[in-house]
């Protein structure tokens, strides 16, 4: 059965496309990870370039099966670095940012999956592209840009019928563990001081962070690790929590609230958001993605500015009772180690501008334990 598989392999280059057509449809169906044969294909010198090929320059319904097979054998270290090349980059990026692609989805799960490659997500960071933009007159700008102005525009599909760019969110939160990446999002260069009053509030990282209470479980996952990544430059604290500029705390204690009633004495202190909430409010769902929030505040507590700015809007009173109906133990616990930082006794004697890490890498520890995490087309 190897040998068929293998032979099937030399017809995807076949000049005939019904030829191509009849192997790529055989071959895409040993593609995902339960298929003993995949490794044929893993191993095949050629495969991973003619599936390529054929995703770019195919018609759609061959480019279509051409982009699953893709995607689903690059959970593969070898066919992330194969599809990382700047031809192929750029492919996907144009296809994804077209308001007609029918693609459009498939290929942000591609890019998904090569980014988790530190080296695609680096090239990637750095790719520049003729923009789309009409304001831009076609000059090249990062690609990076190019894709959350899709991502901001597209969730409705009011910019691409086809496609809702959930899966963007991803491949942005991927680059973000990159520190270029998350200086990216903040629009700052390595080593560049942030003046105090600096506004962050129409930088990359600002925008996304409306979508944190989004009904797709992806996007708001995608966000909430973007943020959370962005908060380890603690440069930027001041900023991000600047209440005339980028406003970050609600944005993510809003998803940690229920529909609780607070003490009239809390209230006044929460930020207006936390004041407004409706009888009907829900919190986040998804215990991972809670999770990823509360360690956005347990960074956002390593610097004396941000834990000053905690203290000032009560957010102690939001994790308290998030922590009494908390059923997941991680979680939990989290949030014993944000409550104890937060009532910490920091008067003029005792007080420190800066406290160790409290929070792992900007790895997603989960993504590294279990593999199965990579999309999978079946």
């Amino acid at each position: 059965m190897e040998g068929q598989v293998r032979e099937l392999l030399g017809f995807l280059s076949a000049p005939q496309i019904e030829i191509r057509k009849a192997a790529l449809e055989a071959v895409t169906g040993f593609t995902p990870s339960s298929q003993p044969l995949r490794k044929v294909i893993l191993a095949s010198p050629t495969a991973i370039d003619a599936l390529g090929r054929i995703a770019r320059e195919d018609a759609a319904a061959l480019a279509h099966d051409a982009l699953k097979a893709l995607i689903n054998l690059s959970d593969q270290e070898s066919v992330q670095r194969q599809c990382g090349n700047p031809v192929m980059l750029s492919w996907i990026v144009r296809t994804i940012v077209s308001r007609t692609a029918l693609l459009a989805d498939l290929a942000c799960m591609l890019l998904s999956n090569l980014t988790k490659s530190e080296t695609v997500a680096a090239s990637l960071c750095k790719l520049t592209l003729p923009s789309t933009s009409p304001q831009t007159s076609g000059d090249p700008t990062r690609a990076l840009e190019q894709l959350v102005q899709v991502f901001l525009l597209g969730d409705d599909k009011t910019y691409n019928p086809h496609a809702t760019y959930d899966f963007l969110a991803s491949v942005v939160a991927n680059i973000s563990l990159l520190p270029a990446g998350r200086l990216a999002l903040l629009r700052l260069q390595p080593g560049q001081p942030i003046p105090s009053g600096k506004d962050l509030s129409d930088v990359p990282l600002t925008k996304l962070a409306v979508f944190t209470e989004h009904a797709s479980t992806i996007r708001r996952g995608g966000v909430a690790s973007i943020i959370k990544n962005c908060c380890f430059v603690k440069e930027a604290h001041g900023a991000l929590l600047d209440e005339s500029s980028v406003n970050m705390l609600p944005k993510v204690l809003l998803p940690l609230c229920g529909n609780e009633d607070y003490d009239l004495d809390d209230l006044e202190k929460f930020p207006t958001e936390i004041q407004l909430l409706s009888s009907d409010k829900t919190r986040e769902p998804d215990p991972y993605i809670r999770l990823t929030h509360v360690e956005t505040l347990l960074l956002l507590c390593t610097t004396l500015t941000g834990r000053e700015h905690l203290r000032q809007k009560n957010a102690y009173r939001v994790v308290k009772v998030l922590h009494e109906s908390e059923q997941d133990h991680e979680v939990a616990e989290a949030v014993v180690r944000l409550v104890n930082l937060l009532m910490r006794d920091e008067g003029p004697d005792t007080r420190i501008e800066a406290v160790p890490e409290v929070v792992g890498s900007a790895t997603v520890e989960h993504e590294e334990e279990d593999e199965d995490l990579a999309i999978e087309v079946l």
